[in-house]
């Protein structure tokens, strides 16, 4: 009798002695997983920097064009100081002071927000828009708080919406009708 007590000891003793053998293959399969989502978010970084690396590469050229309003001349100036030409300028809106009245280009030439102002503007070079304010009939003048919102195409096909020096945001087919 002694022998089966001493046989059965030790079988518990060997289930005991495996059980405690798999704890590194446990350990081995908990690394792996780690491993594997550090792996995971390593290459999901990576795949945002260079996401993000080609829409900043997309926007130098917008970041050089811009439109401003002159108060002193009373002109919209359209600037385009990148490398490439741009097109199909378009003037969508002109924000600022809430005086009661009307963007013109001359007293019987509104200002249709929305429509091409510039075909094109070669690289480096400026356009001088005359715009002016009319607050009631019979009184023009400038609008100091004015900042325009403009849409462009840069050399690509890109189309852009810039408001006054505010970093330039690409626009979808969907977006760029305004």
């Amino acid at each position: 009798m002694s022998r089966e007590l001493s046989s059965s000891s030790g079988g518990a003793q060997n289930k005991q002695a495996d059980w405690w053998s798999a704890w590194g293959q446990w350990v081995g399969g908990g690394g792996s997983i780690v491993a594997a989502a550090v792996a995971v978010g390593i290459a999901l970084e990576g795949w945002w920097r260079a996401d993000q690396e080609r829409r900043d590469n997309e926007s130098i050229q917008a970041r050089l064009v811009f439109a401003r309003y002159d108060v002193d001349s009373r002109y919209l100036v359209v600037v385009n100081g990148s490398g490439g030409a741009v097109s199909m300028v378009k003037l969508t809106e002109m924000t600022g002071n809430n005086a009661v009245g009307r963007w013109e280009r001359s007293e019987t030439d509104p200002v249709q927000f929305g429509e091409v102002i510039v075909e094109v503007i070669p690289p480096h070079e400026s356009v001088k828009l005359p715009v002016y304010y009319r607050f009631h009939p019979g009184q023009i003048g400038a609008n100091p708080g004015a900042t325009p919102t403009i849409t462009f195409l840069d050399s690509d096909g890109r189309v852009w919406r810039r408001v006054g020096r505010d970093d330039p945001q690409r626009q979808t087919a969907h977006t760029s009708s305004t």
